[in-house]
């Protein structure tokens, strides 16, 4: 389902004015799926574990506070954590075809984790997903249209406190991948619906005010349905 949101002219400067610091990149699909209908190249490769990072724990109570006296802001969902994350943190296993790449990283209590590149480049014929452990959401596959000349990357929100990364790249671009997460971020309000601090509806629905595009009340903004209806801002955590 899709939903038109529209922003008031404060808030749409406030977005407009942040993204000059957000690198863009191609659409990605997240999708929240049957795991038994994951693509091949994460469903085959079960017997390889991935290696487990987990974060420090992440002081909830506090940051409501914060959240209280920044009310002038943009509302924040999410506490950045900071980290050196790359290629030989993760587990690798060669195939036939060529070489996978896991790496699990667990925030504990998060409703939601989502990551931060600073350095971000896969070559012809690669793919990266990045799914919960309950394997009910997933990213992807990300490949190389993503590559950007600054090379950084900014993830969707995968629900839940813990993302497997799983990344294959074929045997005639060994080496040449390029991964770093400089940031995780712990989703400490509830993104996805249900009960929780952050509004009352779920990410990618609409309050009652909001007619779905694809009604007929939407007939004219058809062009306009493609639209951004979510900006990510302050490392990713607003």
């Amino acid at each position: 389902m899709k939903t038109f949101i529209i922003l008031s002219r404060t808030t749409f400067s406030l977005i407009l004015s942040a993204l000059i610091s957000i690198p863009s990149f191609a659409q990605i699909k997240t999708s929240r799926i049957d795991p038994e209908s994951l693509p091949d190249l994460v469903r085959f490769h079960d017997d390889f574990q991935a290696r487990e990072i987990t974060m420090p724990p992440v002081d909830v109570t506090e940051l409501l506070k914060e959240d209280e006296e920044q009310s002038d802001l943009p509302p924040r969902f999410g506490k950045a954590l900071k980290v050196d994350l790359g290629l030989d943190d993760g587990s690798w296993e060669e195939t036939d075809l060529g070489r996978i790449w896991k790496l699990s990283i667990r925030s504990p209590g998060a409703f939601s984790v989502n990551l931060k590149f600073d350095r971000f480049f896969l070559p012809d014929s690669a793919e990266l997903y990045i799914y919960n452990k309950e394997r009910t959401m997933i990213m992807g596959p990300i490949t190389s249209k993503v590559n950007k000349p600054k090379k950084g990357l900014a993830t969707d929100l995968i629900q839940g406190d813990a993302v497997v990364l799983e990344l294959f790249e074929p045997a005639r671009h060994s080496g040449k991948t390029e991964l770093h997460i400089s940031r995780v971020v712990h989703g400490y309000k509830n993104m996805f619906g249900g009960e929780g601090e952050f509004y009352n509806v779920g990410y990618g629905a609409s309050s009652n005010c909001h007619n779905d595009i694809n009604c007929q009340q939407g007939n004219n903004w058809q062009e306009e349905a493609a639209a951004v209806a979510m900006v990510l801002i302050d490392q990713n955590t607003r």
